[in-house]
């Protein structure tokens, strides 16, 4: 259904829609970079009983 729909738009919705796509790829993945540098650099308080 997807595909059908993709074929019949055209290159101008083509652009927008993969532009809007890649963004929102780059925010996630900055976002779960940022996550994993600050659970890696968070103080390590380790094993408590």
């Amino acid at each position: 259904m997807i595909v059908v729909i993709w074929n019949l738009v055209g290159p101008a919705v083509h652009s927008a829609v993969l532009q809007v796509g890649w963004c929102a790829v780059a925010i996630v993945a900055a976002g779960k970079t940022m996550v994993m540098i600050f659970k890696l650099l968070r103080r390590d308080l380790g094993y408590t009983v």
